[in-house]
């Protein structure tokens, strides 16, 4: 960047420096005069609709009932606006859970260890009967090594 620089100050033209280095034009003339910001950034207000602290807790403690624990927001707030109640819209319902981390699959899951297949090992013949004899373990237990390699 500083060749190209220093090549257009020698009276080079900008469109053939870049062409000659393989440079972008608009990367050169980001680097040769970079935006300077006249303002500092303020922080930004909260909008005047958001929700308060109690209606965040309001809209928890309703996911959190026992009749809603399994169902997702796009379940609850149907249920609720047919009962006459509105806390929220599903989108804003969503924004808490995300901002409480609980934003994920609300149903229970079940936990199931690990089956693991048996390993079916045959010392001597007629030791194990299968269907399907290309994973048989054998003495020959090799990678690539099937039984065709004994015939």
């Amino acid at each position: 960047m500083t060749l190209a620089l220093s090549l257009v100050e020698r009276g080079c033209q900008p469109k053939v420096v870049c062409f000659g280095l393989g440079l972008p034009r608009a990367t050169f003339y980001r680097h040769r005069s970079p935006p300077k910001l006249t303002y500092p950034r303020r922080p930004r207000r909260p909008p005047a609709n958001r929700l308060s602290d109690q209606e965040n807790t309001k809209i928890l403690d309703t996911m959190h009932e026992e009749e809603f624990l399994d169902q997702c927001p796009r379940e609850i707030v149907p249920k609720l606006a047919d009962r006459g109640v509105y806390l929220g819209s599903i989108r804003t319902f969503y924004r808490v859970l995300a901002r409480h981390q609980e934003a994920r699959e609300r149903r229970l899951q079940a936990r199931r260890p690990a089956i693991n297949a048996p390993i079916l090992e045959a010392t001597g013949p007629n030791q194990v009967w299968t269907w399907d004899i290309s994973r048989l373990a054998g003495p020959l237990n090799r990678p690539g090594f099937g039984v065709e390699h004994l015939v």
